[in-house]
């Protein structure tokens, strides 16, 4: 998922920010820590962000009428109210993954493209 990638991102950076801080790179250091703390604020704030039905329809690949009844039958937990139901972004299932556990790229909305290549970029790998 990529909210597990960008935490291994955030990570990754705080793990830099220790080898500064041995080379005595302490203003580099604070630099690295000072974006793993943003990076992982903001991903707490996007995990639980409250979407109407109709927003996680469109997030997650499944119908409205399908969520819903996950609602009703507690599989998902109902971040609104009874007849206003909301799920919190880090709740939704992911009908876009496969069954090895990949995701579909032609499938992946935008903002989930541009996370994995921040993240890929970090590791070295392909932005393409």
């Amino acid at each position: 998922m990529v909210s597990t990638e960008l935490r291994q991102l955030a990570e990754n950076w705080r793990t830099e920010a220790g080898r500064l801080r041995q080379l005595e790179a302490v203003g580099q250091a604070a630099v690295f820590e000072q974006l793993a703390n943003e990076l992982e604020a903001s991903l707490a704030t996007w995990e639980t962000s409250s979407l109407t039905i109709r927003e996680a329809a469109v997030d997650s690949g499944y119908t409205e009428d399908h969520l819903r009844h996950l609602v009703r039958m507690g599989h998902i937990p109902n971040a609104g109210r009874k007849n206003s139901p909301r799920i919190l972004r880090r709740d939704l299932p992911d009908k876009r993954r496969s069954k090895d556990g990949s995701k579909h790229p032609q499938k992946l909305h935008c903002r989930e493209q541009i996370a994995r290549s921040v993240a890929d970029s970090a590791k070295g790998g392909s932005d393409g």
